[in-house]
């Protein structure tokens, strides 16, 4: 919106002489301050769709807001009209489906103030998706074991496919966490390569009571994941 001064005329008292007052002020241009995008991360899982809010601050003279939603990499889009909620105040959101592609996206943002002589303001801002991970079945066997034996540490490493299921995730680093008895933190133990259907399995050689865990890094496609715990007692 526009806000234009008249330049206007003053005759002064005596004489005919006039005084021209400053020339019209030229509107300001159309303006992006921030904005905000939530979740910053978002997590594609058995949840059809995830939705994704877009908060933009302009300022005051700005007459249209939009936002649209694009991977870098892949299929999947989504388009934001914007609502005036405040001064200079602009929300909306839209949804990231689960078979959308997994990666960066951008979110470019628009503002445009019709009457201004610079009428439109741009700004890019990222996010991630990802798909979701999950360690099932782990587990310590047996759970009581002599020292110096060896036990059993296994689990299943599965992953969100991007189509219609969890599926095993094979050739993954799971990295394996001990916390003896009565400490407080855990302290890395190796690691283990999943195989067939996500599987991993790691023969361990008893030294200490403590309980144990496994652990998945993540990756720019995928979250970071953490498994139940399990303990064994060596007697």
């Amino acid at each position: 919106m526009r806000r234009v001064l008249t330049a206007g005329v003053v005759i002064a008292a005596c004489g005919a002489t006039m005084t021209a007052l400053p020339a019209a002020a030229q509107a300001s241009d159309a303006v992006i301050t921030s904005v905000k995008v939530t979740p910053t991360t978002v997590v594609q899982s058995a949840t059809n769709r995830k939705a994704v809010t877009v908060e933009v601050r302009t300022n005051d003279e700005t007459d249209n807001v939009t936002a649209n939603l694009a991977p870098v990499k892949g299929s999947g889009a989504g388009f934001i009209v914007l609502k005036k909620t405040g001064a200079g105040l602009w929300t909306g959101s839209e949804f990231i489906y689960n078979y959308d592609a997994a990666g960066a996206w951008n979110v470019d943002v628009e503002a445009t103030d019709y009457e201004s002589d610079n009428p439109e303001a741009k700004k890019t801002v990222q996010i991630s998706v990802k798909r979701n991970i999950s360690i099932s079945k782990f587990k310590a066997s047996p759970a009581k074991v002599k020292k110096g034996k060896k036990f059993t540490v296994s689990g299943i490493l599965k992953r969100w496919n991007g189509s219609s299921a969890y599926a095993g995730f094979k050739g993954q680093k799971v990295a394996l966490y001990f916390k003896k008895k009565g400490a407080k933190t855990y302290t890395y133990a190796g690691s283990v390569t999943t195989g067939k259907g996500g599987a991993f399995t790691k023969k361990v050689k008893a030294s200490k009571s403590g309980t144990w865990q496994a652990r998945y890094a993540g990756s720019t496609i995928y979250v970071a994941a953490v498994s139940a715990t399990a303990t064994v007692t060596v007697r």
